[in-house]
């Protein structure tokens, strides 16, 4: 189980020129190999040291909200938190999860199946996902859906959230809200299989989070973990897009 942290640092007079266009430190999550749409995980107000954690334990949660860019997410029902990994759960007319259940299908030690049981006459679809908690600043948030995926009446999904963390500065974007694309001036952090931690630190030329080494004081430029617009990551994924 990875229990998993980043670190965002803004000098001062940065902090005061983002606070001047109100806008708030964004963190959006990957599920199911990173398709879209995303989902804001978290969204606050920025300090100069701000911490993000969180750990592997999830809820599932149903709403019937359409998978638009903007539509913000507000689930009408979760499981009670965690959900077990490797299970599966059945949502159904009454508005109620039942399980954990056996899966039919066979599931990864971070993976969940739900079946929308819910009959087309009542709703032709409707939007499940994970939901997550976490502790910023040393203060534990809500839990706050992660992924978003719309299963049809009768049929059914599996989810597997990933520990692949998405982070921007926007204003007036909140969590819950649905993201069809990711802006621009994103930073992408894969956590889980060379660290469980990152430090990030705003760039205000660029205007985003770069990798910093506060022992030598820098920007780290080169990270296999993590993906800038312009960074190695960056330039190596546009050319495999384009020789594919």
């Amino acid at each position: 189980m990875c229990n998993c942290s980043i670190q965002l640092l803004i000098d001062p007079a940065d902090l005061q020129a983002i606070q001047a266009t109100n806008r708030n430190i964004v963190v959006a999550r990957s599920a199911n190999n990173g398709q879209a749409p995303h989902v804001v995980w978290q969204s606050f107000a920025p300090g100069e040291d701000n911490t993000v954690a969180w750990a592997e334990d999830y809820a599932i949660y149903a709403a019937n909200t359409p998978l638009k860019h903007g539509a913000r997410i507000l689930p009408t029902r979760a499981m009670p938190y965690p959900a077990s990994p490797s299970g599966a759960y059945a949502f159904t007319a009454d508005a109620q999860f039942h399980g954990p259940y056996a899966s039919d299908r066979p599931l990864g030690s971070r993976q969940f199946c739900v079946h929308n049981e819910v009959p087309p006459s009542h709703y032709p679809a409707l939007t499940f996902g994970v939901a997550q908690s976490a502790i910023i600043n040393d203060v534990t948030s809500n839990i706050r859906p992660l992924s978003a995926q719309s299963i049809a009446a009768y049929e059914a999904a599996v989810f597997s959230p990933l520990n692949t963390v998405h982070v921007w500065l926007q204003a007036e974007l909140f969590s819950g809200t649905v993201q069809t694309y990711l802006p621009e001036a994103v930073t992408s952090v894969n956590l889980g299989w060379l660290s469980h931690k990152q430090t990030l630190k705003y760039d205000a030329t660029r205007d985003m989070f770069i990798p910093y080494s506060a022992v030598k004081r820098s920007f780290i430029l080169s990270m296999p973990n993590v993906i800038w617009p312009g960074s190695v990551g960056d330039r190596q994924n546009r050319a495999s897009r384009h020789a594919a």
